[in-house]
Order: structure tokens, then C-alpha cells, then sequence
């Protein structure tokens, strides 16, 4: 047979490792991006304060005037608006209007408010939350994001 039809053994090992380098690579690469393009939710200027942003970053600002959302005319109604991919509900409760992430930290289910109750509720595994965001019962160990609302709500996205 000639030598350069026996194929070499030490060829797969290193083409493995250089496609597994790259693999590697580009999901880390992937990580950092995803990351670093997620948005931030605040509301009228109060709430969490947005990360540092890199010279040269764009906001946007998006300002809802919840008095002009009709779900949110009559005490107990409520919605859940999305906007830069984060999902907030704002309900108009009788001290006025609360806003909480939308998205139950158990598993991910959207929640509704329950003026009765005056609680936010997952449907899907009965989770409960106060008006302004803390576990009342399980299953979720973590709270809903809380943000401060008034009449116009403020989401920062990237």
C-alpha cells in the first residue's frame, strides 16, 4: 500500500480538538452577547438602575402613559405590556398603580392580578405575590421584580 492512502491516526484526534476550540469559542462568544443584549426595565425613573453601558451604547426609552391604557382606567385591572423583550404587568390597584415583572420566577408562567385578593398570581402552580412583588406562597422562592410606578412607565432597553 502507498503512505499516503493510510490515513494518519493522529489526524481526527487534532481536527477534534480544533473544531472543539471553536465550538468553545462561540459559545462563549454567544454567552457574552446574549448577555450583553438584554434589556432593563425601570419605571418613571425609579426602580433598578440600568448596567454602565459601553462607550458609544444607544437607549431607548420607551414612556407609556398608563392612564391612556384602557385596562388600566378602573381600579383592579391590569396588563401586562411588553416592550424590548421584558414583559411587565402594572395593575391599578386602590393605593394607586403597582408594576412587577410578569414572568413567575418558578417556572416562567405569565401571572395575573387578583384585585379581591389584591395579589398577583401564577396560574400555573398557584403561586401568590403581594402588590409589590414578595412570595406569599409557593412554589416560587424568589420574588417578582418590583418597579416603582406612577402615571408614565419608563422602560430602558438596549
Amino acid at each position: 500500500m502507498k503512505k499516503d492512502s493510510i490515513p494518519e491516526k493522529g489526524a481526527s484526534r487534532r481536527q477534534f480538538l480544533q473544531n472543539a476550540t471553536v465550538a468553545a469559542s462561540v459559545a462563549g462568544g454567544s454567552l457574552i452577547l446574549g448577555r450583553a443584549a438584554q434589556a432593563q426595565v425601570g419605571f418613571g425613573g425609579i426602580g433598578a438602575e440600568p448596567a454602565a453601558e459601553p462607550a458609544g451604547a444607544a437607549n431607548t426609552d420607551t414612556v407609556l402613559k398608563l392612564s391612556e391604557h384602557e385596562a388600566l382606567q378602573k381600579v383592579g385591572g391590569f396588563e401586562i405590556i411588553e416592550v424590548g423583550g421584558q414583559k411587565v404587568i402594572v395593575a391599578h390597584t386602590e393605593a394607586g398603580y403597582a408594576a412587577c415583572s410578569a414572568v413567575c420566577p418558578h417556572k416562567g408562567c405569565d401571572v395575573e392580578y387578583r384585585a379581591e385578593q389584591k395579589d398577583f398570581y401564577c396560574p400555573c402552580h398557584r403561586s401568590r405575590f403581594d402588590e409589590s412583588g414578595k412570595v406569599l406562597a409557593g412554589p416560587a422562592k424568589t420574588d417578582l421584580a418590583p418597579f416603582a410606578a406612577d402615571q408614565a412607565l419608563t422602560i430602558h432597553s438596549k
